[in-house]
């Protein structure tokens, strides 16, 4: 009877201890969230900032039968919490927002669109954000950044002279039918801290 007292009590303090820590990494996530809109929102010098989301939508982030890395899409609920709060305080910035969907191929699901003000379209990137997404295969990243960077600086959207951002949700390391070696690993990464140069070489902060 003693050692089953012990044994209740011991698993007592273990599920308090885990409620304890789930309860911290949520708390964590909910201060590193306002954290980086607070950062972004810093950001809107005259004449205004230009955020884009870039999200993973490979096959990794669905169930998977128990495995997959995010079945609940807590990444679309925190992509609809950036497109929902951007800016709403400080109506006098020029805020503007894009959406990128990324696997084997990326998806300009949304293009850079103004957030305050007069012609605002903050809930056309919410209705597109609030449509169920669906696995796009393998993890490019590379070819969801060249999107990213085209809508920012080179793409008929592209406005001078304003701060960016790219936000980017994923779960892991790039993954490709390219890359079937290691020296293939190593050629796809370099290219990876290639786009990442070219757009701190922009002034672009880079979030992940």
């Amino acid at each position: 009877m003693e050692s089953l007292t012990q044994l209740w009590r011991t698993s007592r303090g273990c599920c308090l201890i885990s409620v304890l820590i789930a309860l911290l990494l949520i708390f964590g996530s909910c201060l590193a969230l306002g954290w980086g809109l607070a950062r972004l929102s810093e950001a809107a010098a005259e004449p205004g900032l230009d955020v884009i989301l870039v999200i993973d939508q490979s096959g990794s982030l669905w169930e998977l039968g128990g495995v997959g890395s995010d079945p609940d899409q807590l990444r679309m609920e925190g992509a609809r919490l950036v497109a929902t709060y951007l800016g709403v305080d400080d109506a006098a910035q020029d805020y503007r927002l894009g959406v990128v969907y990324f696997g084997s191929q990326p998806q300009l699901v949304a293009p850079l669109t103004p957030l305050v003000g007069q012609g605002s379209g903050r809930q056309q990137v919410l209705a597109a954000l609030s449509q169920e997404p669906e696995p796009l295969g393998w993890t490019d990243i590379d070819a969801a950044l060249a999107v990213a960077y085209q809508e920012l600086f080179e793409g008929q959207r592209a406005l001078p002279g304003r701060a960016t951002a790219v936000v980017v949700f994923t779960d892991g390391r790039p993954q490709t039918e390219a890359i079937s070696s290691p020296a293939a690993d190593d050629a796809y990464l370099d290219q990876l801290r290639a786009w990442v140069s070219r757009f701190s070489e922009r002034g672009t902060a880079f979030y992940t």
